[in-house]
């Protein structure tokens, strides 16, 4: 099913910082960036962000999702990274 997203009084990095304004996407993808668009049809669904920040999802091209080293023994491994706490900090992507 193809849907239209409109995304209103967000504070959008693209990666430039454009201000709060909105964002509309059809079936997944961005058509427009802007201040006050207006947008309708039948399968629209708004959102108002209400200044929250909106950006590009982020790559960690170095992350150590299984902990890291423990060279001096396994009690000084660093612990696994949950994906839970990957995704909040806005990483998409992670290159281990």
């Amino acid at each position: 099913m193809l849907m239209w997203l409109h995304i209103q009084n967000a504070h959008i990095f693209a990666p430039r910082d454009l201000g709060v304004c909105d964002l509309l996407c059809w079936n997944g993808h961005i058509v427009a960036v802007g201040p006050d668009l207006k947008a309708s049809h039948a399968d629209l669904e708004t959102f108002d962000a209400g200044g929250r920040i909106l950006l590009p999802g982020l790559i960690d091209s170095h992350i150590h999702i299984m902990g890291a080293s423990g060279a001096n023994g396994p009690a000084h491994r660093t612990p696994d990274l949950p994906i839970s706490r990957i995704a909040r900090t806005g990483v998409t992507t992670v290159v281990s």
